[in-house]
Formats: structure tokens, C-alpha cells, sequence
């Protein structure tokens, strides 16, 4: 008779996606391709990348009552929707997409179509906001 016995890393492995999962589905709630596929309007972001050639991608997620950082946003646009970021210090944006920071432009955080002079790391964004990460030449 053959046991089916996990060995310790397996079971830590195991509990430690589990609590990614469910830590990110309590705290973030849904998150959607799609801003208009939210259920609750008033109680959802809405995360843009303008890459700065009229070419635009836009995510929309319910923050489920709390708070987070505009970082953690790009994080979950990554994570689901194939966006590619590369990071320089501060957690600023080197690179989205792989449109990189130059001489001919960088990546500019803006919440609410206002500019931003915290990085993505130390902005906090809540309920209704709009969080825009724009390449400017």
C-alpha cells in the first residue's frame, strides 16, 4: 500500500498560496480589464496606463472599503493582465510594456489628473479614485 504523504515544503507551499489568494481577494476584491464589469461603481479604482502615443489600458478593481497604494495596483495589473514592470528605486516605473524612462520621457504618477511627487510605493488611493501612470516626453 503506497502512502500519499506531503513532505514539509510541499505543505508550506501550499498554505502560503492559499493566504496570497484569499489575503488578495479580501483585500483588493475584484479586479477587472474591464472598468465598466465592477459591480459597486462608487466603491472602485480605476488604473491607467497611458503609454504616451494615444495607445491606452485601463483596469478597474473594488478596494473593498480600504485603502492601498497606488504601487500595489500596477502589482495586480501585473499580475493578471500580462503588464511587464520594471522598477528603479523608490518602486518608481524604469519601465511598462517595455516603454523604458529616457532622455525622451519618463513614467509620471497622477491621482485624480493630479501629478504626483511620492512615488507609487508612498501614494495612498482610495475609493472612486482615478490612478494614472503616464509616459511624458
Amino acid at each position: 500500500m503506497k502512502k500519499n504523504n506531503l513532505n514539509a515544503k510541499q505543505i508550506i507551499l501550499l498554505i502560503f498560496t492559499g493566504a496570497i489568494i484569499v489575503g488578495g481577494l479580501f483585500y483588493f476584491g475584484k479586479f477587472s480589464s474591464n472598468p465598466d464589469n465592477v459591480e459597486n461603481k462608487e466603491e472602485r479604482y480605476i488604473l491607467v496606463l497611458d503609454y504616451g502615443n494615444g495607445k491606452t489600458r485601463k483596469f478597474s478593481g473594488e478596494l473593498g472599503g480600504r485603502t492601498a497604494k497606488a504601487w500595489d495596483l500596477l502589482q495586480i495589473a501585473s499580475a493578471q493582465s500580462e503588464v511587464e514592470v520594471e522598477i528603479e528605486n523608490g518602486f518608481i516605473p524604469r519601465a511598462i510594456d517595455g516603454v523604458k524612462n529616457s532622455d525622451q520621457g519618463k513614467w509620471v504618477l497622477y491621482v485624480n489628473e493630479v501629478k504626483q511627487t511620492s512615488g507609487p510605493f508612498e501614494v495612498i488611493v482610495k475609493w472612486g479614485d482615478t490612478i494614472k501612470f503616464k509616459y511624458e516626453k
